[in-house]
């Protein structure tokens, strides 16, 4: 079976932007689906009531530093690579390249509510699933890709 035919070219912006308003409205709805599952775990008491078992203090540190980093890591993104300098020097479709970096941002940012969604069900910790999925949406919301300023730096990248 050969290539599934598309409509545009794939370094063309108005689809890769399209795209990465998609990618991005999917992974805050995976965020909401953690959220339905927490919600559906608590309503059948499978998963321990906090502290009733108690959190591993070891994996409990260790997922909110990891956590920390993914912040740190988002940031450097943003500031390293989504650049119009940056967008120039590299070989593939500045539309493209916007958009992989905004796919790799998003999904450290979804990996935050992972975290928390991994420390309630390991040990109930409803709040920090809270706090860290509450986090992962203000990262996605600070993230959501505008057309305004999508086209901006595309401009300024492209030197046009």
């Amino acid at each position: 079976m050969g290539p599934i035919p598309q409509s545009r070219k794939s370094d063309d912006p108005e689809s890769a932007f399209r795209h990465l308003r998609i990618i991005h409205a999917a992974m805050a709805g995976a965020v909401l689906t953690y959220g339905l599952l927490v919600f559906l775990v608590l309503s059948r008491d499978v998963i321990p009531k906090e502290g009733v078992l108690g959190p591993s203090p070891f994996l409990r540190i260790l997922l909110w530093l990891a956590a920390v980093g993914n912040v740190g890591v988002i940031g450097r993104i943003r500031a390293q690579f989504l650049t119009p300098q940056a967008l120039r020097q590299r070989a593939r479709p500045v539309a493209q390249s916007i958009a992989t970096w905004h796919i790799i941002m998003f999904s450290l940012a979804d990996a935050i509510a992972i975290y928390g969604l991994l420390l309630f069900l390991l040990s109930g910790l409803l709040h920090d699933f809270v706090v860290l999925s509450a986090l992962t949406l203000g990262i996605l919301f600070w993230l959501r890709p505008t057309e305004h300023s999508y086209q901006t730096l595309l401009r300024q990248a492209s030197g046009s």
